[in-house]
């Protein structure tokens, strides 16, 4: 029989690990993560939709790099009602994609970071390091994500919290492709905000009417004496095909890049 202290103490100690964690998705890492204690895999992880991070500046420019966790999820009990992280979602969907059964059970569970050698769903990823203590476990519903209606049935994303600060464990493998070393690392982890951008203020009014039907003024194109271009315009807005009816290119914004601020 349990006694009422143990019963207090295991109560205790689950509510701190339940604190640990958000009350919803809304409180996963949205920017970046930066890791730092991996070596040459140290640097920003930019969010993918939530379920993975793409390495900022690729230490193998050939190779895509990304940290994710495998793991699948059925709703209403049907392989074809639900998604597919890590391991699960790379080749292909579904147990095991494009791993091999070793790294499937390896990282089964767990994040880790993976390198693929090519686009997300046809490439076949090689394990870079495996996370092993320390990592965030931490699945909400997350059907927002996926433009999903309050009354969907939940689907339980794997996401990174947005104030994780534990220090981890990670197991480095393939260090001669790495060219590090290391065989096991203490890291640690630290959600990033967002670094503003010249190019963040740029709208469609800035740029649509830099193009007419009789004149193009919109970079590259050279500007009009008689009406210069604003700095803003200059940097940031950029001639495109109209890809619709229109009979002239058209003039957009730049996209301007996600980084973490540091």
């Amino acid at each position: 029989m349990t006694s009422p202290r143990a019963a207090w103490m295991f109560v205790a100690l689950v509510a701190a690990v339940s604190c640990s964690y958000p009350p919803n998705d809304d409180g996963r890492c949205k920017v970046g993560l930066t890791l730092n204690g991996l070596g040459v895999l140290d640097g920003d992880y930019m969010d993918g939709r939530g379920n993975f991070y793409i390495y900022a500046a690729e230490p193998r420019p050939a190779l895509l790099t990304l940290l994710a966790y495998t793991y699948t999820f059925h709703f209403n009990k049907s392989a074809y009602g639900g998604d597919s992280y890590g391991c699960d979602h790379f080749g292909g969907w579904g147990p095991q994609g494009a791993c091999s059964a070793a790294d499937s059970a390896m990282t089964r569970g767990k994040w880790a970071i993976f390198l693929l050698d090519g686009p997300v769903g046809q490439a076949k990823p090689t394990v870079a390091a495996v996370c092993e203590g320390g990592c965030p476990n931490w699945s909400p519903d997350c059907k927002d994500l996926f433009n999903g209606s309050p009354d969907d049935p939940p689907i339980l994303c794997p996401l990174w919290p947005n104030k994780w600060q534990k220090a981890q464990t990670w197991r480095i493998l393939n260090g001669t492709l790495l060219g590090t070393q290391l065989r096991s690392a203490n890291v640690t982890s630290n959600c990033c905000e967002r670094q503003p951008q010249e190019c963040d203020p740029c709208s469609y009014d800035t740029c649509s009417d830099l193009t007419t039907l009789f004149s193009n003024t919109c970079p590259p194109h050279k500007p009009s004496p008689q009406k210069p271009l604003t700095k803003l315009q200059s940097d940031c807005c950029q001639t495109e095909g109209s890809g619709g009816p229109l009979p002239h290119d058209i003039c957009a914004c730049k996209v301007a890049p996600t980084v973490c601020k540091h």
